[in-house]
């Protein structure tokens, strides 16, 4: 099964972003089911943006009964991530995130959930983490950068250097991998 990736620095912030996402669900946006992981978020700066990726998600569809949010706080279960369309990861502090993720070794947790169709979202140190734990094979080198990537397939064979304005993505589908604006 082809993996459903999306990696953004700043989010929806791109309405062709947010289109991109709803693209690979599986369901209608009313019925997609959302673990939202607002995790990395420690300062006042990222918390504030937590807010922001909420809305985003509201603006593109997603009910507010079916955004779920899980900071990491407890180890969860295949089974019980199977429940849900998307993992959605915040930004904010990378190893604050990775530390988490390794505490309660959700990393293979959410491996096999996007090895069986499931889509993970990442902002920011959300997107760092999909490179961290194997997910993607590129290196993001420039989150929030003022000259992105050019736009078009990426070859991720090849292990690239992706860089990412706000207004940019990082698609992985059934398609292959893509840089998006």
């Amino acid at each position: 099964m082809a993996q459903k990736i999306l990696l953004t620095a700043g989010g929806f912030h791109n309405d062709h972003i947010g289109e991109a996402f709803l693209k690979l669900l599986n369901r209608p946006a009313s019925e997609a089911k959302i673990l939202f992981i607002p995790t990395a978020a420690t300062c006042a700066e990222s918390l504030r943006m937590v807010g922001k990726c909420i809305d985003d998600l509201y603006r593109f569809g997603i009910t507010s009964e079916n955004v779920i949010v899980y900071n990491l706080d407890r180890r969860m279960s295949s089974s019980e991530i199977e429940n849900y369309d998307a993992v959605y990861f915040t930004g904010g502090s990378p190893r604050h995130l990775l530390d988490k993720v390794n505490e309660v070794d959700f990393a293979p947790v959410v491996k096999a959930f996007v090895a069986n169709g499931g889509v993970f979202v990442g902002v920011s140190a959300g997107s760092g983490l999909a490179t961290g734990i194997g997910l993607v094979n590129c290196r993001l080198t420039g989150l929030h950068c003022q000259d992105g990537s050019p736009t078009g397939p990426v070859d991720l064979e090849a292990c690239p250097d992706i860089r990412l304005t706000d207004y940019q993505g990082l698609i992985v589908d059934d398609r292959g991998a893509a840089v998006i604006e």
